[in-house]
């Protein structure tokens, strides 16, 4: 589930849920991203998520990122 909303060049994120990863088992994870454009074909991104590992009988640890992007298109 998720929800955005943009005012002019500003786009705020949010997203959260549940997965299942490779082994079966089920993770919360949770992300949030700020998209700015900066000029016509120019956009920057700031991403930060996180995953919380439900099961971690298999040594898995949780995992927090954080994520900068420089998108450009013609």
């Amino acid at each position: 589930m998720g929800v955005s909303y943009t005012m002019d060049a500003i786009t705020l994120a949010y997203e959260s849920g549940s997965a299942k990863d490779e082994g079966g088992d089920l993770d919360d994870y949770k992300q949030m991203a700020v998209s700015y454009a900066v000029a016509p074909g120019i956009t920057t991104v700031l991403t930060s998520s996180e995953v919380n590992q439900i099961d971690t009988t298999d040594g898995a640890a949780d995992v927090e990122s954080m994520e900068i992007q420089l998108k450009l298109s013609f």
